[in-house]
């Protein structure tokens, strides 16, 4: 048996089969990710992903929407798609969301909270999340909380200013100051956040 993912190691899956049963695993949309564009990812879309997925003995992937996405896009046989969940480990999730913030932290969640977490990273949409954000302060005293790191923190920490939004970098600042929008950077345990905010968004 030979797993591979991503889409690169795919490529080369495939092709060297032999004996073995080859699966290949889905991790991430591949109609809408916005980096398979342009010349390169019309090739991909409409050439390389259907024809090599289609030769692997099985597609596993994390999403039922994936699966759909590529029966309906790339016409992979159902027959070949499986779904396999990601695995949470709910007790060790419940014990960290009652780990206690910091007193610093804790005057974040004196205002509704919106939160988001990920690598900063345009397959996530942080940046229309945080237009988004831009609307929503007009009507209602909220906050943004991202947490995670990434290529594109600088960019979207310079959209949310020249969006007129206040914005702390909790890296850089290390402690509280009023703000619209706060950068908390990558976070061992960030469940202790979710269990205090109001609302969870996931804008990939």
């Amino acid at each position: 048996l030979c797993i591979s993912f991503p889409e690169g190691p795919d490529y080369v899956n495939v092709p060297t089969k032999g004996k073995e049963k080859v699966v290949i695993s889905i991790r991430g949309s591949k109609m809408f990710d916005r980096e398979i564009n342009g010349l390169k990812g019309t090739v991909r879309k409409k050439l390389l992903i259907p024809f090599f997925y289609r030769k692997a003995d099985k597609v596993v992937c994390v999403s039922k929407g994936l699966s759909d996405e590529l029966h309906k896009y790339f016409g992979i046989k159902d027959s070949k798609l499986k779904t396999i969940y990601n695995f949470y480990d709910i007790e060790d999730i419940l014990q960290k969301s009652k780990e206690p913030l910091t007193e610093e932290e804790a005057k974040i969640f004196s205002k509704p909270v919106i939160i988001t977490s990920g690598r900063l990273h345009q397959a996530k949409c942080y940046d229309s999340l945080i237009k988004v954000m831009k609307q929503l302060e007009q009507k209602v005293d909220a906050r943004l909380v991202i947490g995670g790191d990434g290529e594109l923190k600088a960019s979207l920490i310079k959209l949310a200013k020249d969006l007129v939004l206040k914005v702390c970098d909790w890296e850089l600042e290390k402690n509280y100051k009023d703000a619209d929008v706060y950068f908390m950077g990558f976070q061992s345990n960030v469940f202790n956040f979710y269990k205090n905010s109001n609302l969870f968004a996931l804008t990939s």
